[in-house]
């Protein structure tokens, strides 16, 4: 049997953030409560789970987003909760912000922006720049974010947790939302990481016009089953990005490619055992798996 790897939202933390991040978890939770895994030189806490069924499907990889809705923290460990009981071992991997070292110089860009934005560059440093011939939906920022460094870092935690968890039996399905998203569908389809058995991919997206446009051809490239779902997380990056993906799915003939909107609230609730987010989004993973047949 392959294995079952669900890697959920996420992901990936530059070297100095993710240290903090590191710390932040030790310091809001005591050593028993979880696990290290190295990644690179450096120890990054992880929250694992075992399933409490006698049969086990295989291992739920789970990769927290940085944000506040969605695959967080709490939503992540409250899904493991559920997976372990559909026979599930579960490892949740918390994850910093996504980006370049914010330490190292950055060159300039120009990003279009989307219909109604203003150009957030005032005149006076485009008169000084020479810049005089922009385009009105454009916009000239320093590019926090660099997907081709960024993806680097992506991959190299993904492999360590992938050699982390080699000795577990099982299916392997990724899950992960919005940057860490467009990521892993990224290094999936180009071969950088190795294919998993299934992959499930909430509002994926990437902060840069070029980047985010490669995503629907990136996806319908891949030769693993995916569910596509949409929650109610908007952004200037993700309007439009639903119907590209299923037109490209559509057009690539791609098989098991499910593509769904779903209206459930992200607000998440306190208790970490249980979320209106993780009930949703495990029933979702428990149908799509039992369609494949697993």
């Amino acid at each position: 049997m392959r294995r079952f790897l669900i890697c959920l939202s996420c992901l990936l933390a530059l070297p100095l953030q993710s240290a903090m991040l590191a710390d932040d978890i030790r310091n809001q939770y005591l050593p028993g409560e979880y696990q290290t895994i190295l990644v690179g030189d450096e120890d990054m806490p992880v929250f694992s789970g075992e399933p409490t069924t006698s049969l086990s499907r295989g291992v739920a990889l789970i990769f927290t987003d940085t944000g506040y809705q969605g695959l967080t923290l709490n939503n992540a460990r409250a899904l493991a909760v559920k997976l372990n009981h559909r026979g599930w071992h579960t490892l949740v991997v918390p994850a910093a912000t996504l980006g370049v070292d914010v330490s190292a110089p950055v060159s300039q860009t120009t990003e279009p922006s989307q219909p109604g934005e203003i150009n957030e560059v005032a005149p006076a440093i485009i008169e000084a720049s020479g810049a005089t011939s922009m385009h009105p939906r454009a916009i000239a920022r320093e590019a926090m974010i660099d997907p081709a460094s960024n993806r680097s870092v992506v991959a190299l935690l993904a492999n360590a947790v992938f050699q982390h968890i080699e000795t577990i039996p099982g299916f392997r399905l990724v899950i992960s939302q919005g940057m860490s998203a467009a990521q892993l569908i990224a290094l999936t389809s180009a071969d950088i990481l190795p294919p998993p058995d299934g992959m499930v991919v909430i509002s994926p997206y990437w902060p840069q016009s070029e980047a985010n446009g490669a995503i629907p051809a990136q996806l319908a490239a891949t030769e693993f089953p995916i569910l596509d779902l949409q929650f109610p997380i908007n952004t200037q990056w993700t309007a439009n990005s639903a119907a590209k993906q299923k037109l490209a799915a559509t057009q690539a003939l791609k098989l098991h490619y499910r593509n769904k909107a779903l209206t459930t609230p992200l607000f998440q609730a306190t208790n970490s055992s249980d979320t209106i987010f993780s009930r949703t989004l495990s029933k979702e993973i428990y149908g799509w798996v039992n369609h494949l047949g697993w």
